[in-house]
């Protein structure tokens, strides 16, 4: 048998003997052991001490193992293979709750391996830098005022009991459109691509901005514009990280795209504090004047597009314009769908996993909704909401961004595996108990935050490590799956549910406590249930390893080696 290049992988389990995968089962329940304790359980299994130390020494050498010093006494931990070259160009639809930028490509650069042959040679480095970090200042700077905009005028227009009908409309519109948006991308070329798409935004936003200035009733511009803004976060990081892999060397990458994707940081930080600062500082004037025109802001931005697009025209002028990828095959996007819903049903960790993500989703979007409720009842006016809606879209950038610098990269490092699910679905209802305990508007503001933060610091990171042991060959479908399709359908169950439970307390006359416990009853069900898959998301974790459709899958790509 061949060493494996990177480490376990979960196609190649099926092959190892007996014993060696009953020490691989042991160590990925318990992740880090002492040499004895390995001895004393696979004793009772009738294995005899040379086998065992035998066994310890081949799985070391072959690179399964690592082994390292628990004190003074000798241990071993699984080496997990790798995820693949992470391509950020992927259709994301949980763009805006995935951690920052910042830290999602340093995790991504770190796990690259170097290509075979030629890579591509780095442009001058000047300018092409600078073009790349104005863009990624410009869109986060957009969408951040955007997403104010939008999110304020629509509560205040139609009222936080339509945000449902707001979130499903994004969702439905995001599957729908995702496989198309990779089918003209990957035709056109990358620089041409981003030419195209600047132009096309410049133009939309000159147009809502006109539409606002005639003075077209805001209740239908506000949610356009939300539309606009979700749409646009999911293309621009497509066609930006598509150009910027195009421009830099593997190299350059791992010293430059950190520091790119800090450009997203910057912008969303400058275009939220337009909103909290001049109220903090008591500049109400300012305040009013910003709220009050919102043409201007989309003015705004259609200027700062034309501006990157004169850059993008006049600095990239000379990059050859060739596409993603000649020699790509074409894919049926619905056979692609299917095979990933069978290996999702086929292998019991991915399928609780798929709930899980699912029920936390639709525990977030009931307390999502609470938080638009509540801040509408506590604001006095539009640009009370505003204030309040950038400073936690603030709190929400940085607190999980230092919360991954200084925490969460070492409790991954020491909580097993198949416990990291578990993260998210708990503190989700500790949160509904309190909301259920105390249905006011303020605790409905405060009880949002800690599993929002927990979810970005953590569950996308350890979600990430567990989708480490999806098959590569279909690693990107069942990841779209599991990452997009369960995201987007917990939304929208949520949603419903809140739409509907509105709507029978309307008729019932429910006062907004009574309105608060049972769409937090409903939460927490979703929570508890959410436990429960990320519970058998740990029960099923290392059986999964063994999984039939794994060893299927590894015959058949060895006989399509063959011919």
């Amino acid at each position: 048998m061949q060493k494996p290049a990177n480490g376990l992988s979960p196609l190649s389990l099926p092959d190892l003997s007996p014993l060696e995968q009953a020490v691989l089962k042991f160590l990925l329940r318990h992740d880090t052991v002492t040499e004895s304790m390995l001895h004393k359980e696979l004793g009772t299994r009738q294995f005899s001490d040379p086998d065992i130390c035998h066994a310890l020494v081949d799985l070391e050498k072959q690179g399964w193992l690592r082994k390292t010093s628990i004190g003074e006494k000798a241990g071993y931990s699984i080496l997990l293979g790798r995820r693949g070259p992470q391509n950020l160009s992927d259709i994301n639809l949980q763009r805006r709750s995935t951690p920052p930028a910042l830290t999602s490509v340093i995790r991504m650069l770190g796990e690259l391996e170097a290509p075979s042959g030629t890579e591509p040679a780095a442009p001058a480095r000047g300018w092409i830098f600078f073009v790349l970090i104005v863009l990624a200042i410009i869109n986060s700077f957009i969408l951040s005022t955007l997403d104010v905009t939008a999110v304020s005028g629509f509560v205040t227009e139609l009222g936080s009991k339509n945000i449902p009908w707001l979130w499903i409309s994004e969702m439905v519109i995001g599957l729908v459109f995702s496989g198309s948006y990779l089918g003209i991308i990957d035709r056109l070329g990358r620089p041409l691509m981003m030419k195209i798409l600047l132009g096309l935004l410049a133009f939309i936003y000159a147009v809502v901005s006109g539409l606002f200035l005639l003075g077209i009733p805001t209740r239908v511009l506000y949610p356009v514009a939300y539309i606009i803004y979700s749409q646009q976060l999911i293309i621009f990081p497509i066609v930006f990280w598509n150009l910027s892999t195009s421009l830099y060397s593997m190299a350059d990458a791992r010293r430059i795209f950190p520091v790119l994707a800090s450009g997203e940081l910057i912008g969303d930080l400058i275009g939220y504090s337009i909103f909290s600062l001049p109220s903090l500082m008591g500049l109400k004037n300012v305040e009013t004047f910003i709220l009050g025109n919102p043409a201007l802001l989309v003015g705004i931005g259609t200027l700062l597009l034309l501006a990157g697009l004169v850059l993008v025209l006049f600095i990239l002028r000379g990059t050859p314009e060739s596409p993603r990828s000649q020699t790509r095959e074409e894919h049926n996007f619905l056979m692609d769908i299917r095979d990933a819903y069978e290996t999702i049903q086929s292998i019991p960790l991915f399928r609780y996993l798929f709930a899980t993500i699912l029920l936390v989703w639709l525990a977030l979007t009931i307390l999502w909704c609470q938080f638009y409720s509540a801040l509408e009842k506590l604001s006095s006016s539009p640009g009370r909401f505003s204030t309040f809606y950038s400073i936690f879209e603030i709190g929400v950038i940085l607190v999980p961004l230092i919360l991954q610098w200084v925490l969460i990269s070492r409790l991954m490092r020491r909580i097993p595996p198949h416990y990291v699910a578990l993260g998210t679905p708990l503190i989700l209802v500790a949160s509904l108990i309190v909301s259920m305990a105390f249905p006011l508007p303020v605790v409905a503001i405060g009880v949002l935050f800690f599993p929002v933060m927990l979810n970005k610091a953590w569950d996308t990171p350890a979600f990430q490590s567990l989708q480490n042991l999806i098959p590569m060959d279909c690693r990107g479908r069942v990841s779209a799956v599991l990452n997009n399709y369960s995201f987007a359908i917990g939304i929208m169950a949520g949603s419903l549910l809140v739409a509907l439970m509105s709507a029978v307390g309307g008729r019932l006359a429910w006062g907004t406590g009574v309105m608060q416990e049972v769409d937090s009853a409903l939460g927490f069900m979703a929570a508890m249930g959410a436990v429960a898959a990320a519970w058998k998301v740990r029960a099923t974790y290392e059986d999964s390893m063994f999984s039939w459709r794994l060893t299927r899958r590894r015959r058949t790509d060895l006989l399509d080696k063959i011919e």
